[in-house]
């Protein structure tokens, strides 16, 4: 079979080889998109492949399950525009007031219809809101009075230990006690357990008996966000 490579393909028209009606040609986000931010604007295409025209007073988009547009109107908590980028194609740019959550999964769902309801288009798609919440510590676990096990409640980025925003870097890890006598130590080193677990080396033997409170300023998970610290109380601090 001969191959040829073709410098440059410009598309004038497309033909349907089976015209429909109305149909969604652009989705932003697009369907089954992963890691959305939280405060994005919804933009949807409506084509008339008829040449009829679409009938914008019965159209309407539901954004998680909340009427967001209906008959040409934005409904109570939802901004935006609309738009005809060609004389087939109605454009619906929508603002929600709120933010999404964090990893929600939001539905749209496109309803209309060509004028004389000859046509109509009801379709659902979804996409998901990028994790906005923080790693954890969810437990600080001693292995010897030099060596803590940390283990995080999500999986944290352990690629770099150069990096101040990995979870690999020694110096992210700060150690603070909260009892006294007690010695300040400092991480030395780290090494991976798994996506979810360290075990952080500290300069000089914790002091037993004693509580530490550990932070980690610095360390973040891929979605640049720190965790809340934790505590070595003295059962565990003695090793």
């Amino acid at each position: 079979m001969t191959m040829v490579e073709l410098p440059a393909v410009y598309i004038d028209d497309v033909q349907m080889l089976e015209p429909g009606g109305l149909a969604l040609l652009n989705r932003d986000p697009d369907d089954g998109q992963v890691r959305v931010p939280e405060d994005l604007n919804i933009v949807v295409d409506i084509a008339d492949l008829t040449g009829i025209g679409i009938d914008t007073s019965a159209t309407q988009v539901f954004v998680a399950g909340i009427l967001a547009f209906d008959g040409g109107v934005f409904q109570p908590g939802f901004a935006g525009s609309t738009s005809s980028p060609d004389s087939d194609t109605l454009r619906i740019d929508i603002n929600p007031a709120s933010d999404f959550a964090s990893e929600q999964a939001v539905t749209v769902r496109v309803v209309s219809e060509t004028t004389g309801g000859a046509n109509t288009i009801d379709e659902t798609y979804s996409f998901t809101i990028i994790d906005l919440i923080p790693p954890a510590f969810a437990s600080a676990v001693p292995q010897s009075l030099r060596v803590v096990r940390f283990t995080f409640d999500d999986p944290v980025k352990q690629t770099d230990p150069n990096d101040l925003l990995d979870a690999l870097n020694h110096d992210a890890y700060l150690f603070t006690p909260l009892t006294f006598p007690a010695v300040t130590p400092v991480g030395v080193s780290v090494v991976s357990v798994d996506e979810r677990t360290v075990d952080v080396t500290v300069s000089i033997d914790l002091s037993p008996g004693q509580t530490y409170q550990v932070r980690a300023p610095n360390f973040t998970d891929p979605t640049a966000q720190p965790p809340p610290p934790i505590f070595i109380p003295p059962e565990e601090g003695g090793g």
